[in-house]
């Protein structure tokens, strides 16, 4: 659902630049979310995650979970697309930071990475244990 929250607020912050009505803006995120469960389910993304985050058992979604989450995605974005922008923003940060903070994983982090991994938050991820252990 955080996917369709930040697809929403991509979309919010670019309005002015493109005029979209909403139905169009809603297809774009439906179709960056499946083309984000398209890329996340290559070889090349599965090693990727496999070798600089926690995941190192995953070994790609299934179809299910994949549609999963495009349709989690979508009601995200429907709910950030009813409910006051700020309630959006707020709750996406909540509920990202106590995904952080219960689970040790959250969207933010799992961005920061797939981008730029850094071994001492893999290793805090972990539970102070090395991936090696």
């Amino acid at each position: 659902m955080l996917h369709g929250v930040a697809l929403y607020g991509i979309a919010w912050a670019l309005r002015g630049r493109y005029d979209a009505s909403p139905a169009p803006r809603a297809w774009l995120a439906f179709g960056f979310e499946t083309a984000w469960e398209i890329l996340e389910n290559t070889d090349a993304m599965i090693q990727r995650y496999r070798t600089v985050t926690i995941s190192l058992d995953y070994y790609g979604d299934s179809v299910v979970n994949s549609i999963g989450d495009v349709l989690a995605c979508m009601a995200g974005y429907l709910g950030a697309s009813v409910l006051p922008v700020w309630v959006s923003a707020v709750g996406f940060f909540v509920i990202d930071g106590l995904l952080l903070l219960w689970i040790r994983d959250s969207l933010a982090l799992n961005v920061l990475m797939l981008v730029h991994p850094i071994d001492a938050v893999r290793t805090w991820q972990m539970g102070g244990r090395a991936a090696t252990d």
